[in-house]
């Protein structure tokens, strides 16, 4: 098969991990794959065989100088993965990771990749630091590396690597996307600089990288050692962002490279002033890589504040429980929350309630989620909640399976497919609340969302993936 006839190349490092996963992606019949492996008997027109001294880096720049020579022609995504993926909940691979990234493949589409600079990390993990694991003693290594691949000048070298840590991000793992502009349009530069760190992971007398307690900590300890695997880790997001941020292939035009590849200085000063962290990590990760870890924060939120409202129940007086629990009472449509939502660290309906259980008195906007009722005279605010209190009993079996099934969907998410996970995002942003909610995405389109019973709702989605889920809790 040619290589422009894929839709997508999966590019697999492999040790001696199980592959059956990916027989298992009907989904994607026109995806081509690439195994790098260290089995050095390796066979097929498929697999190709690697030193194992470079783990995933190695088998990843195998591949991307393939593209440089003219060897593969990329499809329009290519997707760097570890043989046994990577994922929020265990960075050294797990069956469920190897479902999350299928997924994510799935839902991804070369548009909103190129709308991202052509370059998008895979997987729910928050990305750490640059200098996250890098102990004192051993980042002059990580610099004498950088400055092995990268051939500036010492002071050159210094500044743009003191630039990388003070704005870079990675993933454990280093699972990513690149999009086809990027892979044939990079720059001499960057080119330069990924050729010789695979040369020096294909250096003569490097150790076996899988010999135990031979990791990013202790890449210092040998003279056998070589620090580049954990270096690229940390490099693959903010070179490829930077490249980005020059433009297309890092290019002023068609086939001339950005002057400022040619200036460390110039390079460190574009990555300190035009981004922050957080703007790389908003750039590099697509809404669906961080839906999990939105999931989790606000059913996980919600839960902490339906214990807090169970604890002060007994205290409130009828009109005060009536007030709090028809903010329990998720009458209200739920919407679909806009894609730059999912990057905050708000957790609306969660904050929305301990505001109310701060001051059951105020009748303020009414319920979380729903409109007040106002009078003809403005200001005046309907509050029915005093007449039709529910008891403290049905008030606490309420608030309890609210919190059975936010903790089921905050801990287990993770299990979801990807339309379950679709059905369990929507059900915690009401309408009103997503209403005052800012958006760069503008108004929210999305249909509205009505249950009758939230908690069985929720439930009824999470049943398959949590036994602790149940609707009819005591």
């Amino acid at each position: 098969m040619a290589s422009h006839e894929c839709a997508l190349h999966l590019v697999v490092a492999r040790h001696a991990e199980d592959l059956r996963w990916l027989h298992h992606l009907p989904w994607l019949p026109s995806r081509c794959t690439f195994i790098y492996t260290t089995n050095s008997s390796a066979r097929g027109h498929s697999h190709f065989a690697v030193p194992n001294t470079g783990r995933e880096a190695l088998c990843y720049l195998s591949h991307v100088r393939r593209v440089i020579n003219g060897e593969v022609a990329p499809a329009k995504l290519t997707a760097f993965i570890q043989a046994q993926p990577h994922c929020a909940w265990n960075a050294d691979g797990d069956p469920l990771c190897a479902k999350e990234v299928s997924g994510e493949l799935r839902g991804f589409n070369a548009e909103s990749v190129e709308a991202r600079g052509g370059f998008v990390l895979l997987g729910s993990g928050i990305p750490r630091e640059f200098t996250s694991g890098v102990v004192p003693e051993v980042r002059p290594c990580y610099l004498r590396d950088w400055s092995r691949m990268s051939q500036l000048p010492h002071d050159g070298a210094l500044e743009l690597y003191s630039a990388l840590e003070g704005r870079g991000i990675f993933t454990p793992g280093a699972q990513f996307v690149i999009a086809r502009s990027v892979l044939t349009n990079l720059g001499g530069t960057l080119r330069s600089w990924l050729l010789r760190a695979e040369e020096g992971m294909r250096q003569p007398g490097l150790m076996d990288s899988a010999i135990v307690g031979y990791g990013g900590e202790s890449c210092c300890n040998d003279a056998r050692h070589t620090c580049f695997p954990w270096l690229l880790e940390r490099l693959w997001a903010p070179l490829f962002f930077l490249n980005g941020l020059l433009g297309a292939g890092g290019a002023a035009s068609a086939g001339e490279e950005h002057a400022a590849w040619r200036s460390p200085s110039i390079l460190a000063t574009t990555l300190l002033n035009r981004t922050t962290r957080h703007g790389m990590q908003y750039q590099l990760r697509l809404p669906m890589s961080v839906q999990l870890r939105w999931i989790e924060r606000q059913y996980t939120h919600l839960h902490l504040a339906c214990k807090k409202v169970e604890a002060a129940l007994p205290r409130m007086s009828a009109m005060q429980r009536g007030r709090v629990m028809k903010s329990l009472a998720f009458k209200a449509g739920f919407v679909q929350p806009p894609d730059d939502e999912l990057y905050k660290q708000r957790a609306h309906l969660a904050e929305c309630l301990n505001e109310r259980l701060r001051n059951p008195d105020w009748l303020g906007i009414g319920a979380c989620g729903e409109k007040p009722q106002q009078h003809a005279n403005p200001g005046q605010v309907v509050d029915a909640s005093s007449s039709d209190a529910p008891s403290l009993e049905q008030s606490l079996r309420h608030v309890r399976r609210i919190a059975r099934a936010s903790v089921a969907a905050g801990e287990s998410a993770h299990e979801l497919d990807v339309d379950d996970k679709a059905r369990v995002t929507r059900l915690i942003l009401p309408t009103e609340i997503a209403a005052v909610v800012p958006s760069a995405s503008g108004a929210l389109a999305a249909p509205k969302t009505y249950v009758d019973d939230w908690p069985a709702a929720v439930c009824e989605i999470m049943r398959a993936a949590s036994k602790g889920c149940a609707a009819d809790v005591r």
